[in-house]
């Protein structure tokens, strides 16, 4: 009991270290895309829309509608979404350090739980999505290998892992393969083979899943987003993001010359590599150990870290097929757990050292916690140099308490206020070519289902255009700051761009942005809508090629 308490105590003390790491840098930097896309999507959930049906996204519903709920609570802000992140941040490093605490004590699971914190200085600005898809496959994870083969437990573990699906479709699909795969392959671990009480597991699980799913995907068809699901939930992940966005894995040398932490990160990122063979190595050692011994501690042992193992290499997958840092960080979770797992595979063996038992642990724990207490100090100290020059806070309402770049700060404000100023509320606007935050700074309606144009997709534009034509924004935001992977708007979107340029005059530029006005002789509407907007159907070729 005395022991027990102490852990609490030490885990409420780590929830405070973290929640302090969190409350330095939570409401620093900006993202007018990730983030500013996300507050105006739910921004036009709030005032009545339907996703899919009525605005375009690549991902499921869940963080939408999540974000969307808050922002009627506590008030469209961005600071709801940063505070959001710091409780879901803080409920990834609990979670991680619960799943942890099954295969190791707990400074080391502590220590596995912390790294996600420490390093995840990418994710600070959401892509709230990622976050919470993390937290709910991490909750999948831990029903696993606390409950299983409880009936109760995996009908959980179902549910989480269905959640996860409605957040983030891939990465529920690859915890929910991670957890089937463990679920047939922990016959490693049992006495006979069971097949029955598998299927039964596997039954539950479906069930639980079930629950999540059926009801969202029933209420999205009842309500006539049903028709654009596959392009959202399949085509444009699959094929146009693969086209879109896809970047190897990053090389290990050269270092970068202006990143004085480069080393760091890349050891970080490269941790997968090292960490699941030997993962593998223990998974088969154990097996044989409980095969020949029986013993009930190897047993719990092995088949938690098999389902660690199993939902974390397929959970890497996420990174495809833009294996930039961030999307590789997104899915280190039960990485960091591995490498505090064999790190504390090697204090065990330390301690067996001949000698007074107590100063042998002590020095032991000391030498095999050295490697993660370094990775830990060097993240905070890449965090720190990150973070250094977001000092400048901006100024319009809905970004209150935002701190950011002096040069983004003054975009955000400058830009806001115009349209703030030219417009009446009721106005539409449009925002070339991803800049969506606007739409939700400025308070402003998009009467397209498009917030933002990172793909080049000539069959959508007809149907962009004419509702362009039926609904005509006064004004355009044309943002020139950075374009994604160095493509040009002007290039893989011509059609929009000429469109633009034929309708709208520059009436204000303010560095990295020109805000266009609508010519009072513009050419007349054109007839193609609504026909041009019919949902995009299944096609074999979209595949094949």
């Amino acid at each position: 009991m005395r022991g027990r308490r102490l852990e609490w105590i030490c885990t409420t003390l780590l929830l405070v270290v973290g929640a302090w790491y969190w409350l330095q840098y939570f409401n620093r930097n900006s993202n007018l895309l990730d983030e500013g896309s996300t507050a105006a999507q739910a921004l036009r959930i709030v005032k009545g829309e339907l996703i899919y049906r009525d605005f375009f996204t690549v991902v499921t519903p869940g963080s939408y509608y999540t974000v969307a709920w808050l922002f009627e609570m506590f008030g469209a802000t961005l600071m709801v979404l940063r505070w959001t992140a710091l409780v879901t941040g803080l409920g990834i490093l609990l979670i991680t350090l619960t799943v942890a605490r099954r295969v190791m004590v707990w400074p080391f699971a502590a220590a596995a739980g912390l790294m996600t914190t420490v390093w995840g200085w990418f994710l600070v600005t959401p892509n709230f999505y990622s976050l919470e898809a993390a937290l709910l496959s991490l909750i999948a994870l831990g029903c696993y290998v606390y409950g299983r083969p409880g009936g109760r437990w995996m009908v959980a573990a179902g549910v989480a892992a269905g959640l996860t699906v409605m957040v983030k479709q891939n990465v529920g699909a690859y915890v929910t393969a991670g957890l089937f795969v463990t679920i047939w392959a922990s016959r490693l671990f049992d006495d006979g083979a069971d097949w029955r009480g598998r299927l039964k597991m596997s039954g539950q699980f479906i069930a639980g899943i079930a629950i999540a799913v059926v009801p969202t995907l029933a209420w999205l068809i009842a309500k006539g987003a049903g028709p654009y699901l596959y392009e959202s939930w399949l085509y444009y992940p699959i094929v146009k993001y693969t086209e879109r966005f896809a970047r190897p894995f990053p090389d290990f040398f050269p270092l970068a010359e202006n990143d004085p932490y480069d080393l760091w990160t890349k050891l970080i990122i490269y941790l997968p590599a090292v960490v699941y063979p030997f993962a593998v190595i223990a998974i088969v050692f154990l097996a044989l150990k409980y095969q020949r011994h029986r013993q009930r501690d190897v047993k719990i042992e092995g088949h938690a870290l098999l389902a660690i193992t199993s939902v974390g290499i397929l959970t890497l997958l996420q990174a495809w097929p833009r294996a930039d840092v961030p999307h590789i960080l997104f899915g280190l979770q039960p990485t960091f757990v591995l490498f505090a797992y064999l790190l504390f595979c090697a204090y065990r063996a330390l301690a067996k050292i001949p000698g007074p038992r107590i100063a042998i642990a002590a020095v032991a724990g000391v030498i095999a916690l050295a490697p993660a207490l370094t990775l830990l100090w060097k993240g905070k100290q890449r965090t720190d140099w990150e973070y250094q020059n977001y000092i400048v806070a901006v100024r319009t309402d809905r970004g209150a308490g935002i701190f950011t770049a002096g040069l983004e700060a003054q975009r955000m404000d400058v830009v806001t206020k115009y349209i703030s100023e030219h417009t009446a509320p009721d106005d539409p606007i449009f925002v070339v070519p991803w800049a969506a935050g606007f739409y939700f700074l400025a308070d402003r309606g998009n009467p397209t289902r498009t917030d933002f144009m990172l793909f080049e997709d000539p069959e959508a534009y007809s149907c962009l255009l004419s509702r362009l034509d039926a609904r005509a924004p006064k004004y355009v935001i044309y943002g020139y700051t950075w374009d994604v992977d160095d493509r040009h708007f002007r290039d893989y979107a011509a059609p929009i761009d000429r469109y633009i340029r034929s309708r709208y005059a520059i009436e204000f530029t303010t560095d990295g942005y020109e805000i266009w006005r609508r010519l009072d002789e513009a050419p007349p509407a054109t007839e193609e809508f609504p026909q041009a907007c019919r949902p995009r159907r299944f096609r074999l070729r979209d595949f094949t090629g």
